[in-house]
């Protein structure tokens, strides 16, 4: 693990490139990491009356279907749980909650082809400018 300065966002973006996975914060550099193509933990800014997480579970029910019906779930219970456990705080603290960082490393062979095949699934069936145009199209 290494700690580092902020970053200009084209450095961001090739350390990012650059690591077997990523611990990423806000929504930026979440999409970002998903990008990737590679394991990351999602590490949501904590928000009032547990708002945040809304977020986490909109996200993990949106990677759960897409990359089930692409029959890809291997490893998926065990990324989608420690997203989960490791944001259920009310708080910003140092504290271990029920995260399991062990079960992410023995499945992090299945977790990186999950998080690719997310990746591969957004460049292209998510691209804004395509939907655009058929909206267009149609209406």
């Amino acid at each position: 693990i290494k700690f580092m300065p902020f970053l200009e966002q084209e450095e961001y973006e090739e350390l990012i490139n650059l690591a077997d996975y990523n611990f990423v914060r806000g929504e930026d550099s979440f999409v970002r990491a998903l990008l990737t193509g590679k394991p990351f933990v999602w590490h949501i800014y904590l928000q009032d009356e547990m708002a945040h997480m809304d977020k986490i579970d909109g996200f993990i029910k949106r990677y759960d279907e897409t990359l089930k019906s692409l029959e890809l779930n291997k490893g998926l219970d065990i990324h989608t749980k420690l997203l989960r456990d490791y944001n259920l705080r009310d708080s910003n603290s140092l504290e271990l909650g029920n995260e399991k960082f062990d079960d992410f490393f023995k499945e992090f062979e299945n977790i990186s082809k999950l998080s690719q095949s997310y990746s591969e699934y957004i460049e292209l069936k998510c691209n804004l400018i395509d939907k655009l145009n058929e909206f267009i199209l149609k209406y």
